[in-house]
C-alpha cells in the first residue's frame, strides 16, 4: 500500500523568533549575539610574562599570548585576567582593556592588540572581535590567513 504524503506541511511555527535571548546568548531576536560569561581557570602557569587584557591561545595545553607570527600562538581562545589564579575571560569583556568604541581588533604581529591588520610578509592574520565600547571586546575569531 503507497504512503501518501501531504503536500502543504503543517504545525511549522509562528514565524522567526522574537524577544530576549537567552543561554548563551545575549540581546534580542531576531540578532542576538553570543555571550559565553564567566571566567575559566587558565592550564598550567603561573604566567607572568603575559600582560592583563592580553588576547591569548593554547600551545602544548599551556596558555601562551596569541601571536600573529605563528601558527602555534592561534587561535586566541580569550582575554587573560591577570590575576593570581591564571583566569581567562571568555566573554571577551575586560575592564582593564583600553578599546576604541567599535572598531574590529586584531592580534598584532608581537601579541597583543590592534585595530590595524598586520601587513609583514609570512605573517598570520588572526581577527578577534569588535569593540562594543571603551572597554568590551566581543570575541567573534576570524579564520588565520598567512600573507603571502
Amino acid at each position: 500500500m503507497p504512503i501518501l504524503i501531504p503536500r502543504a506541511g503543517g504545525g511549522g511555527g509562528g514565524g522567526a523568533p522574537s524577544g530576549p535571548a537567552g543561554g548563551d546568548l545575549s540581546g534580542n531576536y531576531p540578532n542576538p549575539s553570543v555571550a559565553v560569561l564567566g571566567l575559566v581557570n587558565a592550564p598550567g602557569g603561573p604566567y607572568g610574562s603575559i600582560a592583563a587584557g592580553t588576547p591569548v591561545a593554547l600551545s602544548g595545553g599551556v596558555l601562551v599570548a596569541a601571536r600573529a607570527d605563528t601558527a602555534s600562538a592561534m587561535p586566541c581562545v580569550g582575554i587573560y585576567q591577570g590575576s593570581t589564579t591564571n583566569r581567562v575571560r571568555t566573554s571577551g569583556v575586560q575592564s582593564s582593556l583600553s578599546l576604541t568604541a567599535d572598531q574590529t581588533y586584531y592580534i598584532a604581529a608581537t601579541g597583543g592588540l590592534t585595530t590595524t591588520p598586520p601587513s609583514g610578509a609570512g605573517v598570520y592574520l588572526q581577527s578577534v572581535g569588535k569593540s562594543v565600547n571603551t572597554t568590551d571586546l566581543m570575541l567573534s575569531l576570524g579564520v588565520s590567513v598567512l600573507n603571502p
